[in-house]
Order: structure tokens, then sequence, then C-alpha cells
């Protein structure tokens, strides 16, 4: 099996990389099996933009620097990149909002692009942002979060996979457990890593979702995992999100922010 990205949706043999307002169906507002987040609830949630298209989730850390998945990298000809925080409403211009154009994309070094292993990524900004009720940096920790810990994830993403893709305007929120790493490998045998977190409902229905690639895990107040991959069709049972376990990667995110000091 080959783990599909949470920024892609297999269409007729091609990927669908963006989202635009012209996708959007209003007939369903929720994450998948999730609700409209309160405003100001992930004030860590940010929107990574190519122009006006939304691209990716993103998480602030620091006022210039902000955590995504590696699978979120654009192409090298693709330019003009840019960093929306403060954000609810996907396509609206809201007052809380402050953006940035991206400077540097730093993707782990030893990302896969096939496994989705290390699929972390640091994204600098040109101009720090400024935090307020609204804009906050999500909390780093080297403690790994125990399975069976409710967790709140948020995201643009798929609120409904088909028949019809259905995409949100306001940002979504979930809460998923975190699952034993035994029973995530018997679901996904030969697959996932130590690098890997999976969190989801038993009994199905609630989940990431194409979209929400990059996006906040957070677990008690504290970041832990960034939206990875998972199945084509989301919310399956027995099928939970896989997520990037950020508790890993801390010395390398202090050396690379370092390197700008």
């Amino acid at each position: 099996m080959v783990p599909l990205g949470r920024t892609a949706i297999k269409l007729l043999g091609a990927v669908l990389l963006f989202v635009s307002p012209g996708s959007l169906d209003p007939g369903e507002n929720r994450i998948t099996g999730g609700y409209p987040c309160k405003w100001g609830l992930q004030p860590w949630q940010a929107a990574l933009f190519r122009m006006n298209q939304f691209y990716c989730g993103a998480v602030l850390i620091y006022p210039q620097w902000l955590l995504t998945a590696a699978h979120c990298k654009p192409r090298s000809t693709e330019k003009n990149f840019s960093i929306r925080v403060g954000k609810h409403d996907l396509f609206v211009l809201e007052k809380t909002e402050q953006s940035s154009e991206i400077s540097d994309f730093i993707p782990h070094p030893k990302y896969d692009p096939r496994t989705k292993d290390n699929d972390l990524m640091l994204l600098r900004i040109k101009n720090p942002v400024k935090f307020n009720d609204y804009i906050r940096p999500a909390t780093l920790t080297s403690m790994s979060v125990q399975p069976g810990t409710s967790c709140i994830v948020s995201g643009w993403g798929l609120t409904r996979s088909s028949p019809t893709p259905t995409y949100p305007d306001a940002l979504q929120c979930a809460w998923l457990k975190v699952i034993p790493q035994q029973t995530c490998r018997r679901a996904y045998p030969d697959t996932i890593t130590d690098n890997m977190l999976c969190a989801g409902v038993e009994q199905g229905g609630t989940d990431t979702c194409q979209g929400d690639s990059g996006g906040p895990l957070v677990c008690s107040g504290t970041l832990q995992g960034i939206v990875s991959w998972g199945m084509e069709a989301c919310g399956l049972p027995g099928k939970p999100g896989i997520f990037t376990r950020v508790s890993r990667y801390l010395h390398w995110i202090k050396d690379e922010t370092d390197k700008y000091k």
C-alpha cells in the first residue's frame, strides 16, 4: 500500500492538489465527522496559499516559523506562496488575519515521498507575525503522547470524500483518540514507522481528509502531530489517520531555526 498524502485526491488518474472557491459544495459544513471550530480555538492553525489558491495547512511555532508536511513542498516551477494566520473563513479577508510571503521551504532531509516517513517541513516567512488572541504559536514538547489521549485536529480539508468531494469554508475541528502503535501497525502492515502517530475513532466516521495535510494534532495543549496521510476514503472503521510525530524532531527544528539567528 502506498500512503496517500492528505493534500491529494486521486481523480481519473490525475492528482488534484488545490482547493478553489469554485470547487466548494455548500451542502455539508463539517470536517469528516467534525464541526466548525470556534473562532480562535486553534490560533496556531495557518493556511498555505499559492496566490489565491489554498494549498495545505500549516502550524505556527515561532513568529517567523511554521511546520507543515514535507509532501506539501511545491514543485520548483511553482511560485508565489504565502502563509495566512488568524483565519477562520478560508475565502474571506478577515480582520484577524495576517499574511506573509514564504522565504524558505525546508523539508526534512530524510523525508521519503514513497512511504511518507519523516513527513515534516519547516516554513520560514519573510515577515514575523504578531501574536494576539487569534494568533499564537503551538507548544512543542519532547514528551510523546500516550495511547488513548483525546486530541483535537483542525483543517479546511474534505468534509465528504464521496460521492461528491465537499470542502468547507470555515475551519473545521474534530476530536480523535491516539491509537496504540501496535494496533495501527496491524491496520497498516509494513507501513507505520516510529516517526508516525495514529489517531482516529474506533467506529470510524471522524477523520482528517484530503486538504488537511500539514495541519495540527494538539493533545493536552501541546503539538503532537502534523497531518500526513491516510486512506483515500476518509473515516473508515479501523483505518485511523496518520500524523508525523513532532516530538521526535525537536532537535532538527532547533538546529534548522538556529541557522537563521
